[in-house]
Formats: C-alpha cells, sequence, structure tokens
C-alpha cells in the first residue's frame, strides 16, 4: 500500500473503528500529524484490536511470512480475515472487513 492509501485507511478506522473526531477532511496528505497512525503505530494498532475483540468471540493472530488476523481459530472458511506484511496493517485491515460486514456481534 502507498502511504496515502495507508493514510486513507488510518482515516477510515478513526471514524468507523475508533470514533476518534476527524471531522470532514479529504486524505490528501500522507503526513496529517493529528490522525492517529493505526496501520504503523503498535499501541495505536492494538487499540483498533480491543474494539475488534468487541464485536466477535475469538480472534487468532499468526505469522508465517506474513502476519494474519482471523476470527475464530482459523479454521472456519466463512471466518472473517486478512493478511498483511505487518501486524498492524493486518489488524487494521482485519477491522475493516470486521466493521464493513457488521458480521461479527456479541
Amino acid at each position: 500500500m502507498t502511504d496515502s492509501e495507508l493514510r486513507e485507511l488510518d482515516a477510515w478506522i478513526a471514524f468507523r473503528v475508533t470514533k476518534e473526531t476527524v471531522g470532514l477532511v479529504q486524505i490528501r496528505d500522507p503526513d496529517i500529524s493529528f490522525l492517529s497512525h493505526y496501520t504503523t503505530s503498535p499501541a495505536a494498532a492494538m487499540e483498533v484490536l480491543k474494539k475488534c475483540a468487541e464485536k466477535v468471540d475469538q480472534i487468532s493472530i499468526t505469522v508465517c511470512g506474513t502476519w494474519a488476523v482471523c476470527e475464530g481459530d482459523g479454521n472456519n472458511k466463512d471466518a472473517i480475515e486478512a493478511e498483511a506484511k505487518t501486524l498492524e496493517l493486518a489488524i487494521c485491515l482485519f477491522a475493516k472487513v470486521l466493521f464493513e460486514n457488521e458480521k461479527g456481534k456479541k
């Protein structure tokens, strides 16, 4: 993903997942300082993971070349999952799918 795409995902996460107040911002500059860097910051990504855990019963994280975050134990073919080169990005991609689907509800 490009820096711009990462910042767009950060903005989506801020608005839909963590409810961070960002106002009506069109992301054009990847260096917007007031917006959390969920896709690259371990601490910010953990906040996203906590929000995901409120929506599903179990989340599994594995690494084998790439990081994988999935709903449940990873054995359900219909489970939500996401893979990326970094754990932070995998968490954010998982959250995007989870919150878009509104599938997972406790």
